[in-house]
């Protein structure tokens, strides 16, 4: 592994989940800085072969695929460069603020539902939010989420990076995987305390959110509510600031205030997904 490409079975392994974690950190390391055996990988996952009749889905397949005929097939091979085409031009259209985050928000693009219920800075697609669970996170990250995450990590690493900006892409890459815990922690240190910069405040608003979500915290719906507030200090009218201190106000039952902090949030955004769910929520009360 450490002197070449893994082997078709241990690819195949990979993408069956039959590996131990260490044996998949060991093949996503690799994944972070090899482009052919991603899009082998993607290939598999994600386009039909109809020498087995297995559908998409990162985790469909059943039993253990044959990597090297998936190679060999000239369809399959066209697939994937459809797929991987597809994420490269939601990237060269990019259109938010927060270059660094653009592989994975073209990543997120496609995943049907968005990784945590509060919105996240940088230009995200609408989709709708998780579904409620307590506990450790049980979501199947996408293979292409994982991969952005890593390739934000390890920038940051082998830049020996240390400035918000950095930290507040690695909080976001974090959460977006799953790593609650570790994303307060960087969006905490990029956030830098009251005078943070507004966007990451409002990711750190994010962050405290999906930890309440999971463990009924109230502390840490306060600590959500108190970090957007500082983001709209900076900014007024950041949409995602907007959107996660209404939701902070709903966990914290604050109903009137929660009701208020919709209809200012709808005033700047009437037409978007992010604003049907936010008049779902105000109707909800």
């Amino acid at each position: 592994m450490t002197t070449g490409h893994p082997d078709a079975e241990r690819l195949a392994e990979y993408l069956d989940r039959t590996l131990s974690d260490a044996e998949r950190t060991d093949v996503e390391s690799h994944l972070v800085v090899c482009e052919t055996c991603r899009t082998v990988l993607i290939t598999a996952a994600a386009v039909e072969l109809p020498s087995t009749g297995a559908t998409g889905g990162f985790w469909g397949f059943g039993r253990v695929l044959s990597f090297p005929r998936i190679a060999a097939t000239a369809a399959t091979i066209a697939a994937a460069a459809v797929l991987v085409l597809a994420v490269w031009t939601v990237g060269r259209n990019f259109r938010g603020d927060r270059p660094e985050l653009r592989e994975l928000v073209a990543a997120a693009a496609k995943d049907a539902r968005r990784p945590v219920e509060g919105r996240l800075t940088g230009g995200f697609h609408y989709a709708p939010p998780p579904e409620v669970t307590r506990g450790a996170n049980d979501r199947e990250v996408a293979l292409d989420v994982r991969i952005a995450a890593a390739n934000i990590e390890k920038q940051a690493q082998d830049n020996a990076e240390d400035a918000p900006a950095s930290q507040a892409a690695i909080g976001v890459a974090r959460l977006m995987t799953g790593d609650v815990d570790g994303a307060i922690a960087a969006l905490e240190r990029a956030a830098g305390g009251e005078t943070g910069t507004a966007a990451y405040q409002s990711d750190l608003a994010a962050s405290y959110l999906a930890r309440a979500r999971r463990s009924g915290s109230q502390a840490d719906f306060e600590l959500a509510l108190k970090a957007a507030d500082r983001a709209l200090g900076a900014h007024p009218q950041l949409l995602e600031a907007r959107f996660n201190r209404a939701l902070a106000l709903d966990g914290l039952r604050r109903a009137d205030e929660a009701a208020a902090a919709w209809q200012e949030y709808l005033k700047l955004d009437a037409g978007s997904g992010w604003a049907e769910e936010a008049r779902a929520r105000r109707a909800k009360g």
